[in-house]
């Protein structure tokens, strides 16, 4: 029984040392640089080939091999995943080991120096004949630290050292990289990103994702101007500008003209403003349920009513009889769906909670806003920022230790340095020359 406990553990050490060891550390960067290659060589779903290109492509044998090795998508792939867990592995490995060793070194970080300390040491030196005393050599090493004094052997020990915890900077290197890594898994698969269209004048709190889906955001969008200007003698758009606010309950939370990579931010979304363009809006009128109000609305896509969790789509145009123009309207209320056809001018008609009427239609621009949500933020800008801290910290300081032994007259020196080996040594070779000089 304790022979198979035994070798249980001993498996698991060797699985552990395993994951630690810097053979899978290289292996797996170059593995992940050779996937990330893939994933900006070959076009991905959704990003630089639209999902229904994608499905045409696929009557295409190779497309369906690369396909099914996870090439269309590389980043959601379970390769990919597999890879980036690995990383995660081998660094929590590599850290849980150097912390052990470092927690055994400083554990075992005698006061005395022996021969085989001193054997060790980077630098020594020995003063045959100093005129100093106990007391005058420890204010020599205060400067490195807080001194200890043993006696072992006949001989009269002397020990200082600096922080011991600057030994563990590489550590603060190493989470920052795990918490990047894990700022990117989240952003990967938690983030979200979508398009919004609004009409200028119009007000949205829906947009549609990527991947097809409807996503209502927690307060409204209300596009208040929108202008474009255009090269001298061209219709090519110099810059185009989106005037939004936001509203929530009634009350504006935020206004702010945005352009291209100037967006506006709210939480954890950004409105970036993406494209532009001018059609024709229907016009619904709209009242009930303590709404009042008339709605430009983008022919075919779903129209949020304001303050609320109701929407409508105007999907399709026609003459009637009388030749006047009529919209059909489906109203999307507490679950439900209802829908009726408007024409133009005439009275309004009950609709679902609410009374709508077709009020005409108006020329005007829409704008383009891509939608983004990043839950990863304060991970990635908390593991950027550690990751400087730890680098600064394992470039710019050191662990310092220096033992010193006096045996009569006789002063031995030793000194080591986890950083900045040479300035150790010359401050040594200062402090040896004060103590043979007295």
């Amino acid at each position: 029984m304790g022979d198979g406990n035994q070798k249980k553990t001993g498996l698991l050490q060797d699985a552990i040392d395993w994951l630690a060891s810097l053979r899978v550390t290289v292996y797996t960067l170059i593995t992940l640089g050779l996937a990330t290659l893939c994933g900006t060589v070959f076009p991905q779903l959704d990003v630089t080939m639209p999902r229904e290109v994608l499905i045409e492509k696929l009557h295409d044998p190779a497309w369906r091999i690369y396909h099914l090795l996870g090439l269309t998508d590389v980043f959601h792939s379970v390769w990919f995943l597999f890879l980036v867990i690995l990383l995660i592995l081998n660094l929590t490995a590599c850290t849980i080991a150097y912390i052990r060793r470092t927690r055994r070194l400083l554990a075992n970080a005698e006061p005395t120096l022996d021969k085989e300390r001193e054997s060790g040491a980077s630098f020594v030196k020995r003063i045959a004949d100093s005129p100093l005393s106990v007391e005058q050599l420890t204010a020599l090493m205060r400067p490195v630290g807080t001194v200890r004094q043993t006696e072992k052997n006949g001989a009269i020990h002397l020990f200082a050292q600096n922080s011991p915890w600057l030994r563990y900077a590489i550590v603060v290197v190493h989470f920052s990289i795990l918490l990047v890594v894990a700022g990117a898994l989240v952003k990967l698969f938690a983030g979200i990103e979508g398009q919004m269209m609004l009409p200028e004048g119009g007000s949205q709190n829906v947009f549609l994702t990527k991947n097809g889906d409807l996503m209502r955001l927690p307060f409204d969008v209300r596009c208040d101007q929108f202008t474009v200007e255009f090269y001298a003698g061209s219709k090519r758009p110099k810059e185009f500008r989106s005037w939004l606010s936001l509203w929530q309950d009634g009350r504006k939370l935020r206004e702010k003209s945005i352009v291209v990579n100037d967006p506006l931010r709210q939480g954890l979304y950004r409105f970036f403003q993406a494209s532009y363009g001018r059609q024709e809006f229907p016009l619904i009128q709209l009242k009930g349920e303590g709404l009042d109000t008339t709605l430009p609305v983008v022919f075919q896509q779903i129209q949020s009513l304001p303050g609320k969790r109701d929407g409508l789509v105007v999907d399709d145009a026609r003459k009637n009889a009388e030749g006047a123009t009529e919209v059909h309207v489906v109203l999307q209320s507490g679950g439900r769906e209802a829908e009726a056809w408007l024409a133009q001018n005439a009275p309004p008609l009950p609709v679902g909670p609410y009374t709508l009427a077709f009020a005409g239609a108006k020329q005007g621009y829409y704008t383009g806003l891509l939608v983004t949500a990043d839950p990863s933020a304060g991970l990635l800008w908390a593991g950027f920022g550690l990751f400087f801290v730890g680098l600064l910290l394992t470039m710019y300081t050191s662990h310092k230790r220096v033992w010193a032994r006096v045996e009569g007259k006789s002063v031995t020196v030793a000194g080591t340095a986890t950083r900045h080996r040479e300035a150790m040594r010359e401050w040594l070779e200062k402090t040896a020359e004060k103590i043979a000089k007295g």
